[in-house]
């Protein structure tokens, strides 16, 4: 990205995966900008250890139940996180200025920023809302 953000696809990434990448590049993933989520978020019996040093600033969850995702994992961290299900698509738009987190349903972004301060605005050119700068 033109801004330097670190962007981390986990994939179907697991525990020994994790635990391969920190001890290899811990520098490079540390702190990250952009999370997708390993497994879109769900609760898939495993450590989340790899939070602690991550750090991402914002995590992108997939589509799932409710029930099926690892909600505590962030929250315990108090790591900022979105889902599909609440933002429809969401969009990490890569600027000089900072990364613009922006999603396509209007009624949330609404929402969101309403409770945070401010209010969103459209963005024709990938028809999204804003939510927040990273």
């Amino acid at each position: 990205p033109p801004n330097g953000a670190k962007v981390i696809i986990a994939g179907d990434s697991h525990d020994k995966i994790w635990e391969h990448i920190l001890s290899n590049w811990e520098d490079d993933v540390k702190d990250c900008d952009v999370l997708l989520a390993p497994h879109h978020g769900r609760d898939s019996k495993r450590s989340y250890d790899f939070l602690d040093v991550l750090k991402p600033k914002i995590t992108f969850f997939g589509n799932a139940n409710h029930e099926h995702l690892a909600y505590n994992a962030w929250n315990s961290r108090k790591l900022e996180k979105f889902t599909n299900n609440q933002g429809n698509c969401l969009i990490a738009k890569f600027k000089d200025t900072g990364t613009e987190i922006r999603c396509t349903y209007k009624k949330f972004a609404e929402t969101y920023c309403k409770a945070n301060g401010y209010e969103t605005s459209y963005d024709k050119t990938t028809n999204s809302y804003y939510l927040m700068v990273l």
